[in-house]
């Protein structure tokens, strides 16, 4: 018997090419809450394949499509693994690989599968957190580097409205011009470098 019998009392689904598996990009706390449906049933008793049909079912339709069609033709009693593992290297979020693996030491060794699981949806939950922690850094770092593009700009035009005989030399000679225009390329290329470095660890 398969597992799409008995869950779909066996009706088809669409192709797993009828849409990108996993579904696209998709929330990585709603994988979180997934992975965590997926061993709250393990820790209740229900079996590997029952549990991630539960967490499939659970699921936003793209990733919970994703995750009962790559084991919907399979029978309960073989080949289940298999489709996991296969369902791992092919889903387009990356937590997708580490899933499979945790299932797969579970399944085989049998103990604390639920624990592997649990450390599965940790980790995606750290990453949301570090993800968040470096844009809050990267939009601080734009509004420093802004400040240090913008501060020559507005000191040395406080300076010269001040003082109208450096204002004459640095508008009014070929001296004056050139220290401005390479003032100016220096201020270009440090906003320049910078908004390199920003977008970097973006």
């Amino acid at each position: 018997m398969s597992i799409r019998s008995v869950t779909t009392g066996g009706a088809g689904r669409p192709s797993r090419g009828a849409e990108s598996n996993g579904g696209g990009p998709h929330d990585p706390i709603e994988l979180a809450r997934v992975v965590e449906v997926l061993a709250a049933g393990l820790r209740a008793g229900t079996s590997w394949p029952d549990a991630w049909l539960t967490a499939a079912a659970a699921a936003p339709d793209g990733i919970g499509r994703s995750m009962s069609e790559a084991v919907g033709d399979v029978d309960l009693t073989s080949g289940w693994l298999d489709s996991v593992r296969s369902w791992g290297r092919e889903a387009d979020w990356a937590s997708a690989a580490h899933l499979a693996i945790a299932v797969e030491l579970g399944v085989r060794t049998g103990v604390g599968g639920a624990d592997l699981i649990d450390r599965v949806a940790r980790s995606i939950r750290a990453d949301v957190a570090n993800e968040d922690l470096v844009r809050s850094a990267t939009g601080q770092t734009v509004m420093s580097a802004s400040v240090m593009v913008a501060l020559p700009v507005v000191f040395l035009g406080l300076v010269v409205a001040q003082d109208d005989r450096l204002a004459g030399f640095v508008f009014s000679t070929s001296s004056g011009r050139g220290l401005l225009l390479a003032a100016a390329l220096l201020d270009l290329a440090g906003a320049w470098w910078m908004s390199r470095i920003i977008r970097s660890v973006r």
